[in-house]
Order: structure tokens, then sequence, then C-alpha cells
């Protein structure tokens, strides 16, 4: 009670914002029982409540149905059984409740959140300099499937890391995927022998603009071109890019807005976004591509020097 207290007066000075479906606006949008639709790992969720009861069950179809659920809907759905033994589910993979791997499988689901709804990534970005509370909330983790600190916890940690994006200017940049064997004269000197100068030098100059990843397409059986192209990676440049290299055998899989490659890459008719050929008419070299996505993207002048 004296909490509730606290923390309606700590609103009223404008420093906390007491989230609940019945308050006005920011509030009521950041309640997971609002509609804010979103796509995880496949499924569709219909709101943050229907994911959230839906880890409640076991089958995969009923877990499904209740993640398209509304949130009063999906709330209605609530079981405790996994309480006893503290499992929960997603996707027929069972996850302590209590433990590090439940809190990331969390964290994912919010993020896919704020990334797809605008609606709910605006309310959230509202409360800036507020500290979030749900004061309805349960606060036992062994009792409730999020507590009230969880749930905070996580929306404020998203509210940081957008701000520390936009100052840095990297939230909403254009991805480029770049073909590893075209930063070699010849396919067969990846990883073996040193990336061509002009190429590299595009690398870091275009990393500066947009977001910028490696991808090699390696049959399953041949398993070591996989291991030199890694290893590369990890050694060049300090290992700038380890986290940056795309190692598959279905490149349609990959999603970019530009792609460049070569005249033999093995992309070409396999992936999504802008096609960019390194020696075509158009780009005969690294200079002419780096001119191009610069103007097409309107790059200050001074990226462009550095």
């Amino acid at each position: 009670m004296f909490r509730n207290l606290i923390i309606k007066y700590q609103e009223w000075r404008g420093r906390a914002l007491d989230i609940w479906s019945a308050k006005s606006y920011p509030a009521n949008v950041l309640s997971n029982l609002c509609s804010n639709g979103f796509r995880f790992e496949g499924v569709v969720c219909g709101s943050m409540e229907g994911f959230l009861q839906a880890l409640k069950q076991k089958d995969p179809d009923k877990q499904r149905r209740i993640c398209s659920m509304k949130g009063h809907k999906a709330r209605k759905m609530s079981v405790s059984g996994w309480q006893t033994d503290q499992i929960v589910w997603w996707k027929g993979q069972p996850f302590d409740r209590q433990s590090r791997a439940y809190q990331h499988l969390l964290q994912r689901a919010y993020q896919a959140m704020f990334e797809q709804n605008e609606r709910f990534r605006q309310a959230l970005m509202a409360t800036r300099g507020k500290t979030l509370c749900h004061s309805r909330g349960c606060r036992d983790p062994y009792r409730t499937i999020l507590t009230e600190q969880e749930f905070c916890g996580i929306l404020m940690q998203m509210r940081q890391q957008y701000d520390q994006r936009e100052r840095v200017g990297t939230f909403g940049r254009k991805r480029i995927l770049v073909d590893m064997d075209c930063l070699w004269a010849d396919a067969s000197e990846v990883g073996h022998t040193p990336p061509l100068a002009d190429a590299v030098r595009a690398l870091r100059l275009l990393e500066q603009s947009f977001e910028v990843f490696l991808v090699a397409r390696v049959p399953c059986a041949e398993s070591p071109p996989w291991a030199e192209r890694a290893e590369w990676v990890c050694a060049y440049d300090g290992g700038v890019f380890r986290e940056r290299l795309l190692l598959t055998t279905m490149p349609s899989l990959c999603r970019g807005d530009y792609f460049i490659g070569n005249r033999e890459s093995a992309f070409c008719a396999d992936t999504t976004g802008e096609w960019i050929g390194i020696g075509d008419a158009l780009f005969p070299d690294w200079e002419h591509v780096l001119r191009y996505l610069w103007e097409q993207n309107g790059c200050a002048a001074d990226e462009k020097n550095k």
C-alpha cells in the first residue's frame, strides 16, 4: 500500500509511469494486454499477453492458438500447472522458469515486438526520463510468468538501447550484404592470400554508414571452406566482422537492401535487395560502388573522405 502511494506521488511529479491497460496513453499501450501484434520466431502473436500465456502450454498447436489471441482473451487461458515444476515451454522446448535462458527468451520476444510494432515503440519512447512501474503485477517469480521487475526492466533496457542507437545514428541503417568471394581477384584465393586493398578500404568506409555483413555460400559437405572463411574473418582487422559473417547453403534467406557480388557469385539469382555487380559496366571497381551507394543514400561528404 505504501509503495503504491510512492508510485502515485512519483507519477504526479512526472518521474514515473505506472503501466496499466485501463490508464491513458502511453501506459495503456505498454500493457501486455494491449493488442500490439508481432511475429516471433515464425509465430504470429496477437499480443504480448498471448505469448506469455502460451508459454504455459506444452502442446505446440494449443500454444500457437493462444499466441494469436488478443490480450484479454489470452489472459482467460491462464493455467497454474507450470508452477509445480517451474517448467514453461516454447515451440516444444522446455525452459526452467528461473533460468537465464528463459530471461533471454523474454528479452527476444519483447525486442521483436519493439522492432515490429510502431505503436508500442512510440509509446515506450514517450516515457523517456521516467521510471516504469507495474504496481498491479506480481513480484514472486515462482507464481507468475513475468514479474514486475522483469517486465519493467526489459522495457527500460530497450528504451535505453534505442536512445543509444539513435545518438550514434545506427538505428534504421540500411543493410549491405557482401559476397565474401568478391573481396579477392580469384575465388580460389579466398582465405589464403590477403584480400584486395580496394575491397578492404570499401568495407571500412561502408561500415560507417551502413550495416555490412559478409556472406559465404558453401555446400554442407565442404567443411574446410567454411573453416577457412571463419578463420580469415576472425583474423581480419582485429575481428571486426567476427559477428558479421553469414555462412549459408540457402542465400535466399539472407535479407538486405543491397547485395554486392561479382559475375561468378553464387548469389545472383537467389538474393533479395538491389544487386550490385562488381566488374559490371556500371560498377567496374569498388570506387564506383562507393560513389553510387553514397549518392543513393545521401551520405555526408565528410564520410566519403574518411
